[in-house]
Parts: structure tokens; sequence; C-alpha cells
């Protein structure tokens, strides 16, 4: 008798999203071939990107550019925008971590 192949990696997380409620799924239509979920955006996404900006957000969450691309659709790239530029000319574009 032989015994079941164990799941691939992507099917192992495909079994533990669908035990969470919504709210903690991953923010995707869908992620049939990556091996693991997205990461969720932060729930200061907002406020520090409206602080620190597009230059240092990166490195501020220790993630890549396409992350926190994804993370502004989410949280809507218009109003984002908006309250970064407002932000801007009202304290001026300090950066809290020096650019190397």
């Amino acid at each position: 008798m032989s015994t079941p192949a164990p799941d691939s990696y992507a099917a192992h997380w495909r079994k533990i999203e669908a035990t969470l409620p919504p709210e903690q799924r991953s923010r995707t239509k869908c992620r049939c071939s990556r091996e693991r979920p997205y990461r969720t955006c932060p729930r200061d996404f907002r406020e520090t990107y409206i602080r620190l900006g597009w230059e240092t957000i990166a490195e501020h969450y220790r993630t890549n550019w396409r992350v926190i691309a994804r993370w502004i659709d989410e949280t809507g790239r218009q109003e984002l925008r908006a309250a970064r530029s407002a932000h801007v000319k009202r304290h001026g574009n300090v950066l809290l971590h020096p650019v190397k």
C-alpha cells in the first residue's frame, strides 16, 4: 500500500488560507502558481507612507518596490498621493532614514 505524496508548498498554503476568515486571507484574486501568499499590507502603511514617501518606504518595511506598489494600489493610489503631497507642502520633504 502506497502512502499519498505530501502536498506541495503552494497546496499547503491554499489549505491554510481556506481555513482563515476572509479578512485574514491573502488580498489577491488567485495565487495558484505562487509559492506562498503575498505579504499583507501593514495597518500603519498609509500613515507611514505619507510621512516617508516612496524614497524610503521600502527600506522601512524591508521589502521591494513591487510589494510597495501593490500596497499603494490596495490603499488607494489617488488619495494616498494627495495626502502625501499635502504633507510635503506643509512639512517639507523630511527624510526620516538617511539616504545611502
